[in-house]
């Protein structure tokens, strides 16, 4: 405390605070609720049910990864061949020749490790969109509208295979805020979930190799009793970044629209009671 008189006329000193601000906590990706409706799952009926996650779909989707390569792939080689032809052709145009040719395979094999999805999950996407619009009943009558996203459900018992056996199921996901309900209309099971019915909500992370598996987790209870489905958010779109950042922030924006649609959901219910008690 300063012995200086003090004048009636000067600013109010603040005594600086010379303490470090507490670190601010990372967001957890994690919310639990309290369920008080029952969502409904059902099989997809024949014929309109199995007709996308097939073998013979899952291999020209992962092919399709390879046919992006194929225009460059043929201008090399119509560069080649008359390199490779000439009587006299010179060392250095033989080399470098060869050292694209390496490059662009290696390019063309690396594409599995840093978009592992991306080919595959364009192709299913169309796929599943075409079948969806085809079905007589449907929960989503627009699959290729901007609100909806293609997505794969992956079981706890898959996450040990290998890549293109991890979906047990694919599909159309929908979340509707005026209904407050998030609808998945997949090859072989159609869901429509209340916000009301869910008891959980999360990310979680599981990792194959160099790739992240950035998955969405819902718990909720239906007609059938609890269930629990493990949502990965599909790469399709162009404007998202198909890497292990980019599945992050996917699962983490559909875990922010969920979670904001079950508390508008419970501001709502909140307010329905307290104008019925006045």
């Amino acid at each position: 405390m300063s012995d200086e008189p003090v004048n009636p006329f000067q600013s109010p000193s603040i005594e600086a605070n010379h303490s470090e601000p507490p670190p601010v906590p990372l967001r957890s990706t994690t919310e639990s609720f309290d369920a008080n409706e029952l969502a409904l799952v059902q099989p997809v009926p024949p014929p309109w049910n199995g007709r996308v996650l097939t073998k013979w779909h899952f291999l020209w989707a992962h092919l399709s990864r390879y046919w992006i390569y194929l225009l460059p792939t043929a201008f090399l080689l119509y560069i080649a061949s008359p390199v490779l032809s000439a009587w006299r052709a010179s060392v250095f145009m033989l080399v470098t020749l060869v050292a694209l040719l390496l490059v662009w395979g290696l390019f063309m094999f690396s594409s599995n490790l840093m978009v592992p999805f991306w080919f595959e999950d364009r192709y299913l996407t169309r796929k599943m969109q075409r079948e969806v619009r085809a079905r007589p009943d449907t929960y989503i009558s627009a699959p290729n509208s901007v609100g909806c996203q293609f997505v794969a459900c992956i079981p706890p018992e898959n996450w040990k295979r290998p890549r293109p056996q991890l979906a047990s199921d694919v599909a159309m996901m929908k979340i509707d805020t005026y209904a407050s309900t998030i609808y998945l209309e997949g090859d072989e099971y159609r869901y429509r979930i209340p916000a009301a019915s869910l008891t959980n909500c999360s990310v979680l992370q599981v990792t194959k190799g160099w790739t992240e598996i950035w998955l969405l987790r819902l718990n909720f209870h239906s007609t059938t009793g609890p269930q629990e489905l493990f949502l990965r958010i599909g790469d399709a779109d162009a404007f998202n970044s198909p890497t292990n950042s980019g599945r992050k922030r996917n699962a983490e924006k559909y875990w922010t629209r969920i979670v904001l649609l079950q508390r508008q959901r419970s501001q709502a219910v909140s307010s329905d009671t307290s104008d019925g008690d006045a």
